[in-house]
C-alpha cells in the first residue's frame, strides 16, 4: 500500500520535475546558413561593424527547442568572435573566445574555487568573454577586457562517477550566475 502511494505521488510530481530539469539543460542545434538568410537588422549590424575586416565568416541558425536565434562566427585581428541575434535581428550578445588565464586573476581564482568546491577536479574546454548589448559594444574597437560583463565556461566535471559537461556563466567578479547541463547529440561523439 505504501509503495502504491509513493508511486502515485511520484507520477503526479513527475511532470513538474521534468519541466524544471528542462530549464537547466543546454540542448542546442546549429545549422549553417548564408548571410542573406539572417534577419535584415542582423545583416546591417554585421555589415556596419564586422564584416569588412574579418575573415572565416560563418553564419548559423540556432534553436534550443523553445527559442531560435542567429549567430555569426568570425575572426578579426586574430580574435575569434561569436555574435548572436534574436529571431528579429536584435543583438543579444557578443562572445570572444579566450584562454582561462586571460580572465583577471581575482575572478579566475574565485571561479576556480567555486568549481573545485562543487566538483573537485575539472577540465575547462572552452572559455568566452561575453559582452552584452549596450552602446559600448556596438563597435569592435570598444570591446576590451574592461567592457566585458561575463565569462562563459564549458567545463567537464565528475559527478556521481560520471563525466558531465556544464556551461557555467560567471560575472566579472567570478560569481556563478547560471549553470546549465550540456546535452550533446549522439552524433557529437563522431563529429570532430
Amino acid at each position: 500500500m505504501l509503495f502504491r502511494i509513493i508511486t502515485l505521488v511520484g507520477l503526479i510530481l513527475l511532470p513538474f520535475v521534468q519541466s524544471e530539469a528542462q530549464e537547466i539543460l543546454k540542448q542546442e542545434r546549429e545549422e549553417r546558413i548564408k548571410l542573406k538568410e539572417m534577419p535584415e537588422a542582423a545583416r546591417q549590424y554585421l555589415d556596419s561593424y564586422w564584416l569588412k575586416k574579418s575573415r572565416r565568416k560563418r553564419f548559423y541558425s540556432e534553436t534550443d527547442g523553445k527559442n531560435s536565434s542567429y549567430e555569426a562566427k568570425l575572426i578579426r585581428d586574430k580574435r575569434r568572435f561569436s555574435i548572436e541575434f534574436d529571431k528579429t535581428g536584435a543583438l543579444q550578445d557578443i562572445e570572444e573566445l579566450i584562454d582561462f588565464h586571460q580572465i583577471p586573476d581575482s575572478a579566475r581564482l574565485r571561479i576556480d574555487s567555486t568549481i573545485v568546491a562543487n566538483y573537485g577536479k575539472y577540465n575547462i574546454y572552452r572559455v568566452q568573454r561575453q559582452f552584452l548589448p549596450e552602446e559600448s559594444t556596438e563597435h569592435y574597437a570598444t570591446l576590451t577586457t574592461e567592457s566585458s560583463q561575463n565569462f562563459e565556461l564549458e567545463v567537464n566535471v565528475v559527478e556521481n562517477t560520471r563525466i558531465q559537461s556544464y556551461e557555467m556563466l560567471f560575472d566579472t567578479g567570478g560569481t556563478l550566475q547560471q549553470k546549465r547541463l550540456i546535452v550533446r547529440r549522439s552524433l557529437d561523439n563522431f563529429l570532430y
